[in-house]
């Protein structure tokens, strides 16, 4: 399935045929399929083709990108956890554009048709999300949780602050939505489960809280985000026992980030710290 050896790359006449594939495919059995050559051939970084070129007769690669985006989002119906992995890591490999990064919160004059179907995509990535963390099932919740990592964060060259500001905002104006992933992290830290979705989620508060990622994000998101982990600061601590040291770093980097706003002292930290340890 794979059109090119492991180590060569995809030239952008193949990339835009990857992409056709997807939108001319037939939901959602053909969507699937299709997106499992996408994946299988477009690298884990994203397209590498994602600008459309100067010409009369230049092939528009923002739309062809956002048409994706919406028809595999509106194929998400009934999939099983193997194909929700794939569907989330081709939305990763697309929101890693320039296009898909833009498309969750808005494009470069929009008309009133595309208006409302990018709030559409919002509402439908909000809810695939939601129904793939549901599942409970550990390699469906690590990728979701990486493809919103994606919008978080700029994967792309010559990017807009507004845009991964907008989108930040969008992505955590849902308070029961960050408790959430946040329930879930504390579950799998007390169990000693899913290091995959520790690490995710704690990328997902780096680029929330963590300077400098941290400057974009909005002040009312920024305090809530710091309110919940607070109140779960005791579980936080625990990754400091962790065997990985890329979790160790990323916990010292989120508490560092709590500190520096003075909502934990050096003092909670030991004590919390050596409650954590008892526990």
């Amino acid at each position: 399935m794979r059109w090119v050896p492991l180590w060569s790359f995809l030239d952008e006449e193949a990339e835009s045929q990857q992409m056709k594939f997807i939108a001319s495919s037939n939901p959602p059995v053909g969507v699937v399929e299709a997106v499992k050559r996408f994946n299988w051939n477009v690298n884990y970084s994203g397209l590498i083709h994602s600008v459309s070129q100067e010409g009369l007769f230049a092939e528009n690669k923002e739309k062809l990108i956002v048409n994706c985006l919406m028809i595999i989002l509106d194929s998400c119906h009934n999939l099983s956890a193997a194909a929700w992995e794939q569907v989330f890591l081709a939305l990763r490999k697309l929101f890693a554009s320039k296009a898909g990064f833009s498309a969750f919160y808005a494009v470069p004059r929009p008309t009133h048709f595309q208006k409302c179907a990018l709030c559409r995509l919002r509402e439908m990535l909000g809810s695939a999300v939601m129904i793939a963390l549901k599942l409970n099932d550990d390699g469906v919740s690590q990728v979701a949780i990486d493809a919103l990592c994606a919008l978080m964060h700029p994967l792309h060259d010559n990017y807009e602050l507004k845009v991964e500001q907008m989108n930040k905002w969008s992505l955590l104006s849902s308070r029961k939505f960050v408790e959430h992933i946040l329930d879930m992290f504390c579950f799998h830290v007390r169990h000693g489960t899913g290091a995959l979705v520790v690490t995710s989620v704690l990328d997902f508060l780096t680029f929330a809280l963590c300077m400098p990622y941290g400057e974009t994000t909005p002040a009312e998101q920024f305090d809530m985000v710091l309110e919940l982990l607070v109140a779960r600061a005791r579980t936080l601590y625990k990754l400091f026992e962790y065997p990985s040291l890329t979790i160790v770093k990323g916990a010292g980097l989120v508490i560092q980030a709590m500190i520096e706003v003075n909502y934990v002292t050096l003092n909670d930290i030991k004590l919390k710290f050596s409650l954590s340890m008892i526990s």
